[in-house]
């Protein structure tokens, strides 16, 4: 089978990572596949299935007897709905994408989603604190921040790996951006807190990349964040305002140093051997993913 992939493939965020994680499985389940940039539709490209993430591009609807799309409720625009009725399937990532989608559409289904495995046993642990934001302003990195400037280096040393705040000089806290994917590897894996105070999720492949080395990840106690199966949903949020379809949700400064603290205080205590029960909580999960998309193909 012969899949069209069509969806911002040249920003190097999300999409491109969701794109190249459905290829791969695509390929070594035998099927073709084609990264189609969703700005660049002029020659045509006929295939078996178009597969659109999050992008909608109605001339590609032909170019395929079959359209299934992804989307994230947090960048569904009242246009992108208007052409639910194209899809055979819409494929939610997640269990509040499907409570928000199912009302709107008859194709949605819950299939789920997964990260990449960035597990590696030979790195040491500490009781650090990493929060990657990347360049996504829906992070909660500005409360993160503000918790370390509140709390004047009595919490764990921290590291933000992105770019949406502009550096502080705050004791205990390091900013790093542009980092090379291995040197992103080692401090995920190093770091055995990790923060993900989310706004909102797509997916949130920082969680699920989080828990595939076994961290101790404190997430938003809001869906979709609190799904993610071996997160730690103790972060109290209230809904602030609604982008697209989703809700977004504030957590306080004051929560996320109460959590970190706590999770320390348990590490500290030898409180160590869930990592890798949280590990095998996100294997299961990816696994269950993987048989539900291939029934979906067939």
């Amino acid at each position: 089978m012969i899949v069209n992939l069509i969806t911002n493939w040249t920003a190097k965020k999300g999409l491109m990572r969701d794109a190249t994680l459905v290829a791969a499985l695509l390929h070594a389940w035998g099927h073709a596949t084609r990264a189609i940039q969703f700005t660049e539709v002029k020659q045509r490209a006929d295939a078996d299935l178009n597969v659109f993430l999050e992008t909608v591009v109605p001339p590609c609807f032909a170019w395929a007897p079959r359209n299934w799309w992804i989307p994230n409720p947090e960048w569904a625009s009242p246009e992108s709905l208007t052409h639910l009725p194209a899809f055979e399937l819409v494929w939610c990532k997640t269990r509040e994408a499907h409570r928000l989608f199912g009302p709107l559409s008859e194709a949605a289904r819950y299939v789920g989603f997964e990260s990449e495995d960035r597990y590696d046993p030979t790195i040491e642990r500490t009781h650090e604190v990493l929060h990657v934001a990347g360049n996504n302003i829906l992070k909660g990195t500005e409360s993160v921040v503000e918790a370390w400037a509140q709390n004047h280096g009595t919490l764990p040393p921290l590291t933000i790996v992105g770019d949406v705040l502009a550096p502080r000089a705050i004791s205990g806290v390091t900013f790093l951006r542009d980092l090379p994917d291995e040197e992103l590897r080692r401090l995920q894996n190093r770091c055995w807190i990790h923060l993900c105070p989310s706004e909102a999720e797509g997916w949130g492949h920082t969680i699920h990349e989080g828990l595939s080395v076994g961290a101790r990840v404190i997430v938003t106690d809001a869906p979709p964040m609190s799904e993610s199966r071996g997160a730690e949903p103790c972060l109290p949020a209230r809904p602030f305002a609604r982008r697209y379809l989703a809700t977004l949700y504030q957590v306080r400064p004051g929560h996320i140093a109460e959590a970190v603290r706590d999770t320390r205080s348990r590490l500290e205590a030898g409180d160590g051997e869930c990592d890798l029960t949280v590990r095998a909580m996100w294997e299961d999960a990816r696994t269950a993913f993987r048989a539900r998309l291939q029934e979906m193909l067939a």
